[in-house]
């Protein structure tokens, strides 16, 4: 479901905000998501308001990156699918 909702927001051009010291993201070893979202250490949470505002300077990058992402790995099922045979391949190799 978290992923689901990340996606969907990706799609409307929202900054995903993740917090979470150990959740690894989707496609990881092809997606930079550093460049098309922030992370928020779970020990910092009482600060994200600062952290979002800190990265205001980055938000029309980050939301290009976003869109260019979206596109590429989660428009649609197929793509989804391939980008996941690509790194099985990729793993097996």
């Amino acid at each position: 479901m978290v992923l689901h909702c990340h996606i969907e927001a990706m799609n409307v051009g929202s900054i995903p905000v993740i917090i979470s010291d150990k959740y690894e993201l989707p496609f990881s070893d092809l997606i930079d998501w550093d460049s098309c979202s922030i992370r928020v250490k779970e020990d910092e949470v009482s600060d994200l308001l600062g952290i979002i505002k800190r990265n205001l300077d980055r938000e029309e990058g980050l939301r290009e990156n976003v869109k260019k992402i979206y596109d590429l790995y989660f428009s649609s099922a197929g793509e989804i699918v391939n980008t996941a045979l690509q790194l099985c391949r990729e793993r097996v190799s």
